[in-house]
């Protein structure tokens, strides 16, 4: 077997950037083992435009928003079916620092498109997000790219992977190049100086009566999915020990629920969810090949923000791929050599 490009991992960053390569003529192999526990389909599926206390943009919004949705909508007529739909988003203004902000942001240009005030006081709408089916997007992806042929539900560890003739060597396989797309799936040394800060998110699925027709935040998010079924998240723990479920994790989710459902006491929960989101200091992605090992490259490093990120640095990770652009410097990953 040969392809163009051995993907390890196949979460958001993984399959991203497997969709980007294959709509650019590559061959392209997804490797992954399809265990539980991926912080991907641990997400609360949510694009937003402004977070934090601050109400503070999310980056360069009039980049990663159009690129974003056009990743999603060109993935949609991939799989035949919608993976995301735009929503506005309902903020609760909780404590002194967001509801001191608020007045400030209203008269700032830079968030006349994406603010704007909400049908309560202390609450703001958030304009230009989005609602996507993590599930639907990883899983329509793989069956697509299995027809393909280009599905290993294996893991690929580093160490099994070798550099001879030219060519990247693993499982009885030839590539012209391998990049590492595996979240916050072990450590590898050929990208030790590239600091991933594992932070465990956890989420609740339910359903129950009654649901807004738009996501909802009051200190937690409610993200309804359609019918009565929502999805609730998520947690941030920096401190965890694992990235498993766990009682006090549920107990603050459930906990939320009371300010977010006019029945709370009728929510049924069906599935706890969590696990660890790679993150970076800087809350920018890890992109670029090892500076001397040119077939071995590195993707990782989305955290919270990934579905925001994620669909913009595919795009110019896989140009830079094919040589037909460069890594965005400010996403290198090689800017944290000798960070500590």
């Amino acid at each position: 077997m040969h392809a163009d490009t051995l993907i390890a991992g196949g979460g958001l960053a993984g399959t991203l950037l497997a969709m980007a390569l294959a709509e650019r003529g590559q061959r392209v192999v997804l490797a992954d083992p399809g265990a539980p526990g991926s912080a991907s389909r641990a997400a609360a599926g949510l694009i937003t435009p402004l977070t934090g206390q601050r109400l503070a943009r999310a980056g360069d919004l009039e980049t990663l928003l159009p690129a974003a949705r056009g990743r999603l909508n060109a993935m949609a007529r991939r799989l035949g079916r919608p993976v995301h739909r735009d929503t506005p988003i309902l903020r609760h203004l909780l404590g002194d620092r967001p509801r001191a902000a608020w007045p400030k942001r209203a008269t700032d240009p830079a968030y006349a498109e994406y603010l704007s005030a909400g049908p309560e006081p202390h609450t703001v709408w958030i304009h230009g997000g989005a609602v996507v089916d993590v599930p639907a997007l990883l899983d329509g992806a793989a069956r697509w790219l299995a027809e393909e042929g280009a599905v290993v539900r294996a893991a690929v560890t580093p160490a099994a992977v070798t550099e001879a003739a030219g060519a990247v060597r693993w499982e009885g396989g030839t590539f012209d190049r391998v990049v590492f797309c595996q979240g916050a799936g072990g450590a590898n040394p050929w990208f030790a100086a590239a600091p991933l800060r594992l932070v465990k998110g956890q989420v609740l699925e339910g359903r129950a009566p009654g649901l807004p027709p738009h996501p909802v935040n009051r200190g937690r998010t409610l993200v309804p999915l359609g019918g009565d079924r929502f999805r609730l998240g998520a947690t941030y723990d920096r401190e965890a020990a694992d990235g498993a479920p766990d009682p006090e994790g549920r107990r603050t989710l459930e906990g939320a629920l009371a300010g977010l459902l006019p029945s709370p006491e009728e929510a049924v929960v069906t599935a706890h969810l969590a696990g660890f989101r790679p993150a970076t200091p800087d809350g920018l992605p890890l992109l670029g090949p090892h500076p001397e090992h040119p077939r071995l490259w590195l993707f990782n490093g989305l955290g919270s923000k990934g579905l925001l990120l994620g669909p913009y640095y595919a795009e110019h990770l896989a140009d830079a791929l094919v040589g037909a652009g460069e890594v965005p410097p400010e996403a290198h990953w090689q800017r944290f050599e000798g960070w500590g």
